[in-house]
């Protein structure tokens, strides 16, 4: 097995009639890049400015209730981070479990596909006026966009961009 922070290649477990797992756990324990990548600080490098704000770290007591718009982002960086579809906002159980949130203002708050994908037009509207104000302040930087558009063979759309 190919380790995914050192690149270390360890032992199969199964390789052996007993599938000891020690030697993988041992290794778990002291590999260092392993332990940063699972403590997320290089989970997905392309979201890192996204998740790493002040009011985004995530402590282990909160003392005060989240606002609803808190609550908002966060439910959007949940779906946004882990690739999940906007549909799974309207499981039952995930209705349940936004309306035990409490938020400062009482308020229940109404999750669906339609509101996810409304709040992500919002936030896409504010990260472009904070990037036509970063162009327009660099403009002598000789900033320059890159931009590609392709299909791949099983029909999945894609756009790449390079700045």
């Amino acid at each position: 097995m190919l380790c995914k922070g050192c690149k270390k290649l360890e032992p199969h477990p199964s390789r052996q009639k007993t599938g000891p797992t020690t030697g993988l756990l041992t290794h778990k324990d002291k590999c260092i890049p392993l332990q940063r990548i699972v403590d997320g600080d290089q989970a997905n490098p392309a979201l890192a400015l996204y998740f790493t704000s002040a009011s985004n770290q995530v402590s282990a007591v909160r003392v005060t209730k989240p606002s609803p718009q808190e609550v908002k982002d966060e439910i959007l960086k949940f779906f946004v981070s882990g690739n999940i579809p906007y549909k799974q906002a309207s499981n039952p159980y995930f209705q349940q479990l936004v309306k035990w949130i409490g938020t400062t203002s009482g308020e229940v708050l109404s999750v669906s596909r339609k509101t996810i994908r409304a709040h992500l037009a919002q936030e896409f509207d504010i990260a472009v006026a904070d990037l036509r104000e970063v162009f327009e302040n660099e403009a002598d930087a000789g900033i320059s966009i890159a931009l590609d558009i392709w299909t791949s063979r099983n029909g999945y759309s894609f756009m790449g961009m390079c700045l």
